[in-house]
């Protein structure tokens, strides 16, 4: 299945990537003058995990970082990933710009259904992919990650997919695809499986490593456990923890 968004004419104006945090999983990607939210609307905390405060949602989406996104994108509907109220706002603000999720909470919204889904969109190609949730009580809940493609840089933005993913793994090694940028939940470093599969299945050049507690939300200690996990991590990887509200990181690569 290709479903098809409103392509714009902007031309690409930089060679970096940036990733933006809001809070746990949330990230405001920015590659080819293309703005991609991507589950940047944590609601209430759950497990131990992060929300944005009301003083950090009014510093988050009015940074540079944030304003004006070109597609917004829910990898599923889980509370710690989603907010309906935080969407209904940004929704009033941009009520222009796609939104894409695997459950239906909008009219106009575009909802995903199969196995695969391409979207051609600006100057990058989208792929969206159903991959099991994390955790055997969850496998029914719809959950999508996304492949970002320039052309010469494809980026994996995992959302809450299994470990080690089998099913990611058949994809990629079907299309013969390695993704240069990583975007990864925690348990993929500390579980010796994730770590492994990391290093012989996907082996980045970089990892994003997100779904990370802010310290006062950390009642289950997981921030101890990544780092006591790190020394485990091969070295080949650029590894990066997003870890507070506002933090960015910038990808490089070279101009063609």
């Amino acid at each position: 299945m290709i479903i098809h968004i409103l392509k714009k004419e902007e031309q690409p104006s930089m060679n970096d990537i940036t990733f933006t945090l809001s809070a746990n999983a949330g990230l405001s990607v920015t590659v080819k003058n293309t703005r991609i939210w991507i589950d940047a609307l944590p609601g209430r905390s759950i497990a131990g995990y992060s929300t944005l405060s009301a003083q950090q949602w009014e510093q988050v989406f009015s940074s540079e970082d944030f304003i004006n996104p070109d597609l917004i994108f829910f990898t599923h509907c889980h509370p710690d990933h989603y907010s309906q109220e935080l969407a209904e706002r940004v929704r009033n603000q941009y009520p222009s710009v796609p939104l894409v999720m695997p459950e239906k909470h909008f009219p106009d919204q575009y909802l995903l259904t199969g196995k695969v889904i391409r979207a051609p969109f600006k100057d990058v190609a989208l792929t969206f992919l159903s991959l099991p949730h994390e955790a055997a009580r969850y496998r029914n809940v719809p959950q999508y990650a996304l492949l970002i493609d320039t052309g010469r840089v494809t980026i994996l933005a995992a959302g809450d997919t299994e470990t080690a993913s089998d099913a990611l793994r058949d994809y990629l090694t079907e299309r013969q695809l390695r993704p240069d940028v990583a975007v990864l939940p925690f348990p993929w470093i500390t579980l010796k499986r994730g770590r492994a599969y990391i290093e012989e299945i996907l082996r980045p050049s970089h990892l994003l490593i997100n779904h990370i507690p802010f310290p006062e939300d950390d009642r289950n200690r997981y921030r101890d456990a990544i780092r006591h996990a790190l020394p485990e991590m091969s070295r080949q990887a650029d590894l990066r923890l997003m870890t507070r509200p506002l933090q960015k990181e910038i990808i490089s690569f070279p101009a063609v």
